[in-house]
């Protein structure tokens, strides 16, 4: 199944990061929204590395992973809808070439120095 781009899995009641292996390396639309997500850090160890577009809104994540920051997406993220309270500096390191960046109705108190530090190509957000 190495030749799989788009996974949509909106609306599964998900409680988990699913396991990729055998498409993680192909896929370029990963499509989360709507589940019951609250621990996102397994996507590092996924096999992701490179992506277009992952939706993660409407989940009830609460943190952004240090090691998120392996992973590069380079067109659309959202993590609206969530229940994250910080913005750690870094955590988007890799995905400097992103152009929209969701993070709208969460619980963010706190917005580390240096969270955006390198995203010059943010058009939306």
């Amino acid at each position: 199944m190495s030749f799989v781009k788009g996974l949509k899995l909106s609306g599964n009641h998900l409680t988990r990061f699913p396991d990729l292996k055998g498409i993680s390396k192909s896929i370029q639309l990963l499509d989360l929204s709507d589940n019951r997500i609250r621990d996102i850090s397994p996507i590092a160890q996924s096999g992701i590395e490179d992506i277009l577009q992952l939706d993660l809104s409407y989940n009830r994540i609460v943190s952004i992973p240090d090691d998120f920051k392996k992973v590069k997406i380079f067109v659309y993220l959202s993590f609206s809808n969530n229940q994250i309270k910080k913005i750690p500096a870094g955590v988007l390191k890799a995905s400097s070439s992103l152009l929209q960046l969701f993070l709208q109705n969460n619980e963010i108190e706190v917005i580390e120095k240096g969270s955006f530090d390198g995203m010059t190509s943010l058009i939306g957000m």
